[in-house]
């Protein structure tokens, strides 16, 4: 049984398993995103029910800007933009741990990771479509989606066992997500820039 996975997954092309392994990361920094951020907003800066709604406004207004700042790096490529999302969300999640009690200096960093975040969602699925065949997208995409699943559940998990056992910090939780992001926008720039435009070749 595991000779015939290691086969599958041997078989599989090189900037693919390097794309896997990038939902592998990319999981476990959400995981840390969706587990501890609620949790320290409300413990280090006090955040009430109102107060952590308002939060929403500048932590999605990235999402508003995603077209704009794709169309100003546009020449750099799909593949190096990504590397760039994730580079901003690794250096936005780091800081959340070590900043001091100051809320508008949260606000920009919070603002840096969204961005990140945001920018990265569209070009997850345009660098995923770039491994598929004509009529195998959706395979493709699914894989994808569910190896970044189970990632963010098992990751979920092992971050669960670290806080209760382990005691671990605020500081050390969003310094492991930060380095998840940014190994991710290192494999990214080990991946093929010209794939994107290989994609487009084929509409």
């Amino acid at each position: 049984m595991l000779k015939k996975y290691y086969n599958q997954i041997k078989g599989l092309e090189r900037d693919f398993l390097l794309f896997l392994l990038i939902g592998v990361l990319l999981g476990v920094g959400q995981s840390i995103d969706g587990s501890t951020m609620n949790n320290f907003l409300r413990e280090k800066f006090e955040l009430l029910v109102l107060e952590r709604t308002m939060l929403e406004i500048p932590r999605e207004f990235p999402g508003l800007l995603v077209f704009v700042v794709i169309g100003f790096l546009f020449r750099l490529g799909d593949i190096r933009i990504a590397a760039l999302a994730n580079l901003a969300a690794a250096v936005g999640m780091f800081f959340l741990g070590i900043i001091p009690y100051n809320f508008f200096l949260m606000l920009l960093v919070i603002f840096i990771y969204s961005l990140g975040q945001h920018l990265f969602m569209p070009l997850f699925q345009s660098i995923g479509m770039s491994f598929a065949q004509e009529g195998q997208y959706g395979k493709k995409l699914g894989q994808l989606s569910a190896t970044n699943t189970a990632a963010l559940v098992l990751s979920s998990v092992v971050l669960w066992v670290l806080f209760k056992y382990f005691h671990i910090s605020y500081t050390v939780s969003f310094t492991l997500g930060a380095l998840a992001f940014a190994a991710a926008a290192f494999l990214l720039l080990k991946m093929n820039h010209r794939r994107m435009a290989d994609l487009n070749h084929r509409f």
